[in-house]
């Protein structure tokens, strides 16, 4: 209500626009102050913020050996071949004797003349908790990076006389399928029954690791990594799966589909016949 003069009257001290601002200064100041010290932590907490829940261990190995493996060329195929026979022949010729020496030349050779390797074809990963604490591993997802019809290059099936154990929880996935998934190998090579095919969720802890063997093929060519869904102090969370940050490739990295196979024995090229 005015006084006799018309003037309005006058504003609480309270409401005066100096006294807002700096009261909303002060409060930024100190709600800052809060967060900064440990306040976003409760608020992390109240919406489910995963930053305690502790992770599990993860390491992660492709099949990135030179020798019983399938190179995709980028030089000409007799070019590498011959570069292999003549270093191999002169300074590992035994394949036996010389078989780390061999698969050491053969390495180097790959490195220089650009030819890669299917990466994605093998991966085995040991997964195991952190000190003192349990996590429950609940599953194994496929996540399709690229795919081409097209595979980049000539294939070539590198080393002979190649085999390996059967691992644990051997995990496979066709990837031309229209939805790739990985699914447990229940069987053996023999047919008879795997006794150690039993499927998720598995618990780890530091003494006791789970071992993962992927294996992935294709007609494709095709870029892929997985992610592995845990459990921890019942929060959830994931840890992706790939070759040291990036995908793993995958192509026609069987012998028999490859175009050509060389012999590490008798350093010979071969074109590998295919049905038309």
């Amino acid at each position: 209500m005015a006084d006799g003069d018309g003037d309005p009257p006058a504003r609480p001290w309270w409401r005066r626009p100096a006294f807002v601002t700096a009261a909303t200064a002060v409060a930024v100041a100190a709600i800052g102050s809060w967060l900064t010290q440990g306040g976003i932590s409760l608020v992390g907490g109240l919406f489910g913020n995963d930053d305690k829940a502790a992770p599990p261990l993860v390491s992660v190995q492709p099949l990135d050996t030179a020798m019983c493996n399938v190179w995709l060329l980028r030089q000409d195929p007799q070019h590498v071949a011959d570069t292999l026979t003549r270093e191999l022949s002169r300074d590992a010729p035994d394949p036996r004797a010389d078989r780390e020496k061999q698969s050491a030349i053969a390495d180097r050779i790959r490195k220089e003349t650009g030819s890669r390797l299917a990466t994605g074809g093998v991966v085995d990963v040991t997964v195991q908790g952190p000190k003192d604490k349990a996590i429950v591993l609940t599953g194994l997802e496929l996540d399709l990076k690229h795919r081409s019809r097209d595979v980049p290059g000539k294939r070539m099936a590198m080393g002979t006389g190649c085999g390996a154990d059967i691992p644990p929880r051997r995990y496979a996935a066709a990837l031309d399928d229209p939805a790739p998934a990985f699914k447990l190998e229940q069987q053996l090579p023999d047919g008879t029954l795997d006794p150690k095919a039993v499927g998720f969720p598995y618990k780890v802890s530091a003494g006791d690791p789970e071992y993962l063997h992927l294996e992935s093929w294709c007609d494709d060519y095709v870029e892929w990594t997985a992610k592995l869904r845990w459990v921890s102090d019942g929060v959830q969370g994931t840890t992706e799966i790939n070759d040291k940050g990036k995908p793993f490739r995958t192509f026609s990295g069987d012998s028999e589909a490859a175009d050509f196979r060389y012999d590490n024995e008798t350093f010979t090229l071969t074109p590998v016949p295919h049905n038309p």
